[in-house]
């Protein structure tokens, strides 16, 4: 007579063949299939600024060591491409460093400049502060759309980067003012004088 111990012990070995045997019968590989797609892609327009009206002081500036003239803007309606070069609007000019008479040499002294690039896109715009042996400009401006009024706009202080938006055409205007202090020394009369300042707009 066969003990407990046989009993499990062949049954044991019967249930080993059979795992043995079901592996053996699901170890043939599945088929697949590997098939080429395209992808692709526009990479989207520079931005480019333009130039509507040049920044200028005009001859305002009396060219005294030290002293300081500020240009601000003063609006008399909606600003945009198509007004923004005209007498829409005039510009205010103080400090101890020019002439302050509201006159025609105050008329469209601060920059007009069009920034232009993917529609409704947000960008950010930086002006640079510009120096020489002569005088140091530091500028300030305001960023609208280009089919709206100024006064929807965000404020640009010099050397600080401002987020703004695109307008549904792609546009933005940019007016820009600032001031100017003369150097240590009295410029020349009668004697223009000039600087470059960079406008930096990234998306």
């Amino acid at each position: 007579m066969k003990n407990s111990f046989d009993i499990i012990k062949k049954n044991t070995k019967a249930i080993c063949i059979l795992a043995s045997s079901v592996l053996f019968i699901q170890s043939p590989p599945l088929m697949a299939k590997t098939t080429n797609f395209n992808i692709g892609f526009v990479t989207i327009q520079d931005l480019s600024i333009t130039q509507s009206n040049a920044l200028t002081f005009g001859q305002t500036i009396t060219g005294i060591a030290g002293k300081t003239c500020t240009i601000s803007k003063v609006f008399s309606g909606a600003v945009n491409t198509a007004v923004a070069t005209t007498a829409a609007h005039t510009d205010g000019v103080s400090g101890d460093g020019c002439l302050t008479t509201n006159n025609a040499l105050n008329n469209n002294l601060s920059g007009v400049y069009a920034i232009s690039g993917e529609v409704n896109q947000a960008i950010t715009l930086t002006l640079a502060p510009t120096t020489n042996a002569n005088f140091t400009f530091t500028p300030n401006g305001q960023i609208f759309g280009a089919a709206t009024a100024p006064s929807s706009g965000t404020i640009v202080f010099s050397n600080t980067p401002t987020s703004s938006t695109l307008d549904a055409s792609g546009d933005s205007i940019v007016i820009v003012m600032g001031n100017i202090v003369i150097g240590g020394t009295d410029l020349t009369p009668n004697t223009p004088y000039s600087q470059t300042f960079d406008i930096t707009a990234t998306y």
